[in-house]
């Protein structure tokens, strides 16, 4: 005897797991834009308390920061 799927349960079971995914999904991405927020004012600061007019150091960063992640770029394309 074969047994037979309740259709109706197995929409609510599957809108369930969707919603799950779902909300998994968004807070993953509220996560890392948190962590992301966080860096970029933690790096401005840096500069800010480093940088003075003429001395180079935003120019020197920038150089140095794409030869050790020359990945980065590509990731925020």
């Amino acid at each position: 005897m074969l047994n037979k799927i309740d259709t109706n349960n197995y929409k609510n079971i599957f809108e369930n797991i969707k919603q799950e995914i779902l909300k998994s999904q968004y807070q993953a991405m509220q996560a890392v834009n948190k962590e992301l927020i966080f860096m970029y004012w933690h790096i401005g600061k840096i500069i800010l308390e480093n940088s003075q007019w003429g001395n180079k150091f935003v120019d020197n960063l920038s150089i140095d920061l794409k030869l050790e992640f020359p990945e980065i770029r590509r990731i925020f394309r």
